[in-house]
């Protein structure tokens, strides 16, 4: 049986990747309105890995910073692989540009520790 490899494994393994995929079928709203609630999606963006992930709007971002490409079919994946594939160091610069920028995972930890040590008696 084949070792599985712990998440720290597996995302260190994943820096290496040429782009990442993100892809949600389910339409529950909590799958379609995800944004950067994707840990996957916001980890790959954080390593600089551009992202092919599911044609929704609230992953619109993607293609505003030109970091990934919203796909709805096997075609559009495909020719989203291809120009990834060509654009690969732009796309893996604007990438870690969007995790700044856009995702600020630091500043959203932040402003989150303040409201909850704002809402719990420390």
């Amino acid at each position: 049986e084949p070792t599985r490899l712990s998440w720290q494994e597996a995302w260190a393994s994943a820096a290496a990747f040429d782009m990442g995929v993100a892809i949600y079928h389910n339409p529950a709203p909590q799958f379609q309105n995800m944004g950067i609630s994707s840990n996957r999606l916001c980890m790959f963006l954080a390593m600089g890995v551009p992202v092919i992930a599911s044609r929704q709007p609230s992953f619109e971002f993607l293609e505003r910073y030109d970091c990934g490409r919203m796909v709805g079919s096997a075609k559009e994946f495909a020719a989203a692989a291809a120009e990834i594939a060509g654009r690969r160091e732009i796309m893996r610069t604007n990438a870690l540009r969007c995790a700044v920028e856009y995702i600020q995972a630091p500043q959203r930890y932040r402003e989150l520790y303040q409201t909850l040590s704002q809402s719990v008696a420390i």
